[in-house]
């Protein structure tokens, strides 16, 4: 099988000719985005200069375009940073999945070993004084910074909601929303009025 590969790549070769591929980044290298941000930086250095030596009404032109500058390349730095972290992640994710209990002991640590230096009675004495309450028993009595509400002087409505309040409701509302747990969309009940009534 290898043999009958290599022989259509030379005969393809030889008919039609070798694309070259491009050669892979070399390490330590700039990707587009990096190169893209490099370029834009020397952009401000210059534009930096060129406003030192610039007349003055020159200068808010200048300021305008380092000002458009800065924003093109603070979207390009989240871009590589996103890009970065997100093969980081990509990374981790393969790591764990391939050993993940190889990942889970670098994370935590070797196992440790060693000997109880303290008595039994002094970790338990030590536990009851620092987590435990000694008046927890006691009764704390009523609590005077709680303030109680005024007793109110307007019934409350209990009656059911009328068409126009309904209607109210639900002209204004995003058509693609459901306003229940029954899932049916506000726009069938604007397309479809007497579901209402």
């Amino acid at each position: 099988m290898r043999t009958m590969c290599t022989m259509i790549i030379s005969i393809a070769a030889e008919r039609f000719g070798m694309k070259e591929q491009p050669s892979a980044r070399a390490e330590g290298g700039l990707n587009r985005l990096e190169m893209k941000i490099s370029q834009l930086w020397q952009e401000l250095r210059l534009l930096r200069k060129q406003h030192k030596q610039a007349k003055q009404e020159e200068k808010s032109g200048l300021k305008e375009l380092h000002n458009i500058l800065g924003r093109k390349l603070t979207t390009l730095w989240r871009a590589e940073w996103h890009r970065r972290t997100g093969r980081k992640r990509a990374r981790k994710r393969t790591a764990f999945m391939a050993n993940p209990f190889g990942v889970t002991k670098k994370m935590f640590g070797q196992k440790r070993s060693g000997q109880l230096a303290c008595a039994e009675d002094e970790i338990n004495e030590y536990l009851s004084s620092t987590y435990s309450d000694r008046k927890r028993e006691e009764h704390l009595g009523p609590c005077t910074s709680l303030t109680t509400p005024p007793e109110h002087t307007v019934a409350f409505n209990n009656k059911e909601p009328n068409l126009k309040e309904v209607e109210a409701v639900i002209k204004p509302a995003r058509s693609s929303l459901a306003p229940g747990p029954s899932g049916v969309l506000y726009v069938v009940y604007k397309r479809c009025p007497k579901l209402l009534q």
